[in-house]
């Protein structure tokens, strides 16, 4: 979720961080509030179910093996 007021500012901030991804355009701030975001970036993990099995928020070095872990788990159900 991208919370920038103007939509070209979000694809370029996209592309800069080379995502392969969809991002959802929130710029009143709707869906920010909705989901309790404290800080960015927040990360959802979510399952096959579409439910949320975990949130992170922020970002260091050692979250991607585990956001793989998670996923992985997620993926064996």
């Amino acid at each position: 979720m991208n919370v920038d007021k103007v939509a070209a500012q979000a694809a370029g901030m996209s592309g800069a961080l080379g995502l392969t991804f969809p991002v959802v355009l929130d710029p009143s701030g709707d869906l920010f509030n909705l989901y309790r975001i404290r800080n960015m970036p927040t990360t959802f993990v979510v399952g096959k179910d579409g439910m949320i099995h975990s949130v992170h928020w922020g970002f260091g070095p050692n979250d991607p093996p585990r956001y793989e872990s998670e996923i992985k788990n997620l993926l064996k159900d």
